[in-house]
């Protein structure tokens, strides 16, 4: 059995460890400032614990929204090289010709388990996680679903084609799905649900074999349905709705982790124990313009600039740590410390197998590994920089940095342009998304600073141009020029000052530079796993008919 793998001389004590606990926990648009080691108004004092006790990702970056996350950590690739270019709907999973991280996991001895959510696909047995390398799933398929009776589409939604239960206990090739009564009660709030579904899991686990579990909670992801009392009362003074209940779902995140790891001490296999810690993209901010229908999210990522489903650093910059209470796997000497290099959501796959000593696969999929191992590098206290560019969403015939209805229809203003880092400058290409700094008041209550610009009002031409980088549509908003924005952002991590507006010739060359980099790393994509479909697409007939005939969301084809 190999050993947990260090850049340092080993020890015979770490040679000889016997067992191996990997525990990635994935939280759900928990916002740059919305932990409470950066916000006081915030409480976890867990996860404070465990960061200060580990070593802090402090540029974690990530996709702009859920799904292409997700399914980065999983196959170690940029999105779009499995097809994803945005959250994609029910009819799209990630490619099946990709070997997932869980399946070269299980490959070498470990147990795999997947708790909370999937949102890779699950319209045939075969893209659901128990057929991706998982021994074992429990949770939901979908973005979201109601906290407490575990619904999908969430009651805010208004009337659709079907609604049902989405929570799903599955081993192996036996797909159960579970809901109604049982599961219909405050007593059973997702986050319980999964955490108890940790310990379990953790009670039960063979002595001395090792273990990967991807705890994907559900919180913060909106509906933001009033949470347990108990937490509610935390922030009664708060006055926006939904920012308290946002703040309770996080503290109640805060002591789902808390019981996962106390089951941990108490099975005997925390000092084996590897904890990773991420959320998966920026916090959701609220409709400039909300109404009583929509009001958008309740994140923020003060003092970062924009927000989830746009590519300015709020929306893709994240926190993230690792922590063991082993100084075998972490060092004493890096506990309390930050790994301040851009790291990928893609590199946690090299990543993860570096530290368990084992060999990346050279045959994972049909495009090589974009994801880098940070494991040596962060154990040597950052002296090397393994990443140095970065691309957060591409140039090419299927991304060509100009607007679709889709895009222009969405109240949240998302992105429909490309991003490329080259340390320490980032470039946009066509429309980043909404470019407002969010910042909070004394009450908690969301306000939009003055000083940056609204997202301007686009023309009514809705068709994505083909002739030309930016159509008609894209008039008037920000980056949508032949040139885009540069941006440094280890000197200006707000964003705030365009390098390219005053026409100086190095940062236009510069820009000019990078962005033929942007369109050659590029190159190599499959067509979008379902064209121009998104998450909010309404479900199949053929979807349906199960939903109306079970009451569940299961496989339909």
């Amino acid at each position: 059995r190999a050993s947990w793998c260090l850049p340092l001389l080993l020890t015979l004590q770490s040679s000889l460890a016997t067992q191996r606990v990997v525990i990635h926990i994935v939280a759900d648009d928990v916002g740059f400032n919305d932990l409470g080691f950066v916000n006081s108004d915030i409480q976890t004092p867990h996860i404070d614990e465990l960061r200060s006790g580990g070593v802090a990702l402090s540029r974690l970056y990530t996709s702009k929204d859920c799904a292409p996350s997700r399914g980065s950590i999983m196959t170690g690739r940029y999105p779009f090289r499995f097809g994803y270019y945005r959250n994609p709907s029910d009819e799209g999973g990630v490619m099946l010709n990709y070997t997932m991280l869980p399946a070269v996991l299980s490959e070498n001895g470990f147990h795999t388990h997947a708790i909370g959510k999937w949102h890779l696909g699950f319209k045939s047995e075969e893209y659901t996680p128990t057929y991706r390398g998982f021994d074992t799933f429990f949770g939901y398929y979908h973005w979201g679903e109601e906290y407490s009776d575990h619904v999908f589409p969430p009651y805010y939604k208004g009337d659709q084609p079907c609604r049902g239960y989405d929570l799903n206990n599955n081993t192996g090739t036996e797909l159960t799905a579970v809901g109604g009564e049982l599961y219909s009660t405050v007593e059973y709030y997702s986050t319980e649900l999964y955490t108890n579904e940790a310990r379990r899991i953790i009670r039960q686990h063979p002595e001395g074999e090792d273990m990967y579990m991807y705890l994907a909670f559900q919180n913060v992801h909106d509906p933001y349905e009033t949470a347990p009392p108990a937490y509610t009362s935390i922030y009664a003074d708060q006055t926006d709705e939904n920012r308290r209940n946002f703040s309770a779902l996080v503290t109640l995140l805060d002591d789902g982790i808390k019981n996962v790891t106390d089951e941990l001490k108490d099975a005997g296999l925390w000092e084996n124990t590897l904890i990773l810690f991420q959320t998966d993209n920026g916090g959701e901010l609220p409709l400039e313009d909300p109404t009583p229908e929509l009001s958008g999210g309740a994140g923020n990522n003060y003092p970062l600039r924009g927000g989830k489903f746009t590519l300015w650093e709020g929306g893709v910059r994240t926190h993230a740590f690792v922590f063991s209470p082993n100084s075998d796997i972490i060092p004493a000497s890096l506990r309390g410390s930050a790994y301040h290099h851009m790291v990928h959501v893609s590199d946690w796959y090299p990543t993860v197998l570096a530290a368990l000593d084992l060999d990346v696969p050279t045959d994972s999929g049909p495009y090589d590994l974009d994801g880098v191992s940070f494991w040596s590098a962060m154990l040597g206290g950052g002296v090397d920089m393994p990443r140095t560019e970065l691309l957060h969403q591409p140039y090419n015939d299927y991304w060509n940095a100009s607007c679709w209805d889709i895009d222009l229809e969405n109240p949240y203003n998302p992105a429909c342009g490309a991003a490329f880092a080259s340390w320490p400058y980032k470039l946009y290409y066509g429309f980043p998304g909404d470019n407002r700094t969010v910042t909070l008041d004394s009450t908690t209550t969301a306000t939009t600073e003055p000083v940056v610009a609204a997202v301007a009002v686009v023309a009514s031409e809705n068709v994505r141009s083909t002739d030309s980088p930016f159509g008609p549509n894209d008039d008037g908003k920000i980056c949508a020029s032949d040139s885009g924005c540069l941006y440094n952002i280890r000197d200006d991590p707000e964003e705030t000052v365009d390098l390219l507006a005053d026409g100086d010739e190095t940062y236009t060359a510069m820009a000019a530079t990078m962005l033929a980099r942007l369109k050659e790393l590029s190159v190599a994509a499959p067509e979008p796993i379902c064209g121009d479909c998104t998450d909010n697409d309404a479900p199949s007939d053929e979807e349906c008919a199960v939903v109306d005939t079970t009451g569940s969301w299961q496989p339909w084809e």
